[in-house]
């Protein structure tokens, strides 16, 4: 299944995945994007992880709790 992603969003494949219940997922693609610049100390990051939509267009459903 081949799914359009917008130019902003990157992709990461991890070869395998092992859950909480010990169930493992192989070859997980997991589509991302990143806002502004990473600080120094690496201490501005959030990740957010959410179902809600199925996309990792956050800028607009999230845009009020990330800010600018």
């Amino acid at each position: 299944m081949t799914i359009k992603l917008s130019p902003k969003t990157r992709t990461l494949t991890v070869d395998r995945l092992v859950l909480e219940s010990g169930e493992a997922l192989s070859d997980l693609t997991v589509a991302y994007r990143a806002w502004g610049t990473l600080s120094a100390r690496g201490d501005n990051a959030i990740l957010v992880e959410h179902a809600l939509t199925g996309s990792p267009h956050v800028d607009e459903w999230w845009a009020d709790i990330l800010g600018p």
